[in-house]
């Protein structure tokens, strides 16, 4: 699958080069399109995922986030089956707010095998191949310094805002937490924070390729949250919560 992630990265480069470089009002505008993920398509949205399908649609099918499910030309033995989120934290692309990125996983008959999460603020990558986490510069692909073993009391809450309840909750418990507004984004930084949580309706296009990236973390997923941490105390904490 080398030759899959040399093509996530190349894309990867291509959209970062186009956002620092080629650059228009007009990318920022809303299309009358509504995309797969139901929400109305930016045309920043569309030509970054035109950039993933050019250089992944060789490698199966594509399910991506504005154009739905794509079926290549190819004929594989085995339905490999691409789930791409082209720019994870759209609104805060165009708000301005630097923290954005993408968000690409491979699966096939139902299992993801590799997966890979681009930061295009910082030109960082993160991807997952034979079970093993890779964070490198987008460019160089030298490794980065990431400490997972931290003495952090934050965590991330993404969507809060549509449960003010638990926002509560968490302000009596004195539980301190961020919301950045890119869960693909965010559920990649779940080594280090204390948790990574989102409310709300789960899609594959969100979270397909950071759970993949942290299956070895503890999870629970429900119809309303999904809940990642590195301590099984805490993820039954704010279980509770929830419960309550």
């Amino acid at each position: 699958m080398k030759k899959f992630l040399d093509a996530c990265i190349k894309a990867n480069q291509e959209i970062y080069e186009y956002l620092n470089t080629s650059l228009s009002l007009d990318d920022y505008s809303y299309t009358q399109t509504i995309g797969a993920g139901g929400d109305k398509s930016l045309k920043i949205d569309i030509i970054c995922e035109n950039i993933f399908i050019k250089h992944l649609s060789i490698f199966g099918d594509i399910y991506s986030e504005e154009i739905g499910y794509l079926k290549t030309s190819k004929n594989f033995k085995e339905q490999y089956i691409i789930t791409i989120d082209p720019l994870d934290g759209s609104s805060n692309f165009i708000s301005n707010i630097p923290y954005y990125g993408t968000s690409v996983a491979i699966e096939v008959n139902g299992k993801v095998f590799a997966s890979c999460i681009c930061n295009l603020n910082e030109a960082s990558l993160v991807y997952k191949l034979d079970e093993k986490v890779h964070r490198v510069d987008l460019f160089t692909l030298e490794n980065r310094v990431y400490l997972e073993e931290t003495t952090t009391n934050i965590g991330i809450f993404e969507r809060a805002y549509k449960r003010s309840d638990i926002c509560g909750v968490f302000f009596e418990k004195n539980i301190k937490y961020r919301s950045l507004g890119a869960i693909a984004l965010s559920l990649c930084m779940a080594h280090s924070c204390k948790f990574v949580m989102f409310a709300g309706k789960i899609r594959d296009f969100d979270v397909k390729a950071a759970l993949h990236i942290c299956e070895d973390l503890h999870i629970s997923i429900s119809p309303e949250f999904l809940i990642v941490s590195k301590s099984s105390t805490m993820l039954e904490q704010i279980k509770e919560i929830i419960n309550e």
